[in-house]
């Protein structure tokens, strides 16, 4: 089974009736993945306060969703090796960013598996902290030690917190984005830290611009 490829792995990781071999394609694949997944994974989550854990929680959580969710995973047989190991790895990142805004957001996104299917054929698809500062300052790439920096200048953990999930549910371009923020993500926002939701976009609004401003100010190109 070590010789089997990415693709048919899963195949039989999804067949339910066969629980030995699932279980054994399921270890062999993860081992392939595991440095992906983990790079990939601890990367979006640097700049979280407790990111340690939270890598570990989003590790685990796709680790699980690869199990429950293998059959969702269909390609073309005759395609390359690397090709099907580009499309895993769009399929992985599509898991593990959803359980990252669950994680982050404390609300719960059931998988889609349709949508699964979708992201194997982005070539582009790709997990990150989408960058607010992009906006008006395209030709900068901000290292992780000044955004940090800007992010520890707001006041509160509630608010580190609430613009982190801003982060990631921005959509460049897309109007005024505090409001665009989903509405059921940001009832739950205003629900774990009693107050209106009014008054988290406001929050939002003031954290961008304190975060901005701080940039802004100390980034040496």
């Amino acid at each position: 089974m070590e010789e089997e490829r990415d693709h048919d792995l899963l195949v039989i990781i999804s067949i339910k009736e066969e629980l030995e071999s699932r279980n054994k394609a399921f270890s062999i694949f993860s081992k392939r993945y595991e440095k992906f997944l983990w790079d990939r994974i601890e990367n979006v989550c640097r700049y979280h306060p407790n990111s340690y854990e939270l890598s570990k929680a989003v590790y685990s959580n796709t680790v699980i969703n690869v199990y429950n969710y293998s059959g969702s995973f269909s390609v073309d047989d005759k395609l390359s090796d690397e090709a099907i190991k580009k499309k895993v790895q769009n399929w992985l990142t599509a898991i593990a960013k959803t359980e990252f805004k669950n994680l982050v957001s404390g609300t719960y996104e059931e998988f889609d598996p349709n949508e699964l299917a979708d992201s194997i054929q982005d070539d582009q698809a790709h997990m990150k902290v989408e960058n607010f500062m992009e906006e008006g300052s395209e030709e900068l790439t901000f290292s992780e030690k000044i955004v940090k920096e800007a992010l520890e200048q707001l006041p509160k953990e509630r608010d580190r917190h609430i613009l982190m999930v801003y982060f990631q549910h921005y959509e460049k371009g897309i109007g005024d984005q505090a409001k665009n923020l989903d509405p059921r993500v940001r009832k739950e926002l205003a629900d774990k830290y009693q107050t209106t939701e009014d008054n988290i976009r406001q929050i939002i609004s003031r954290s961008k611009k304190i975060v901005f401003d701080y940039l802004k100010k100390n980034y040496k190109v």
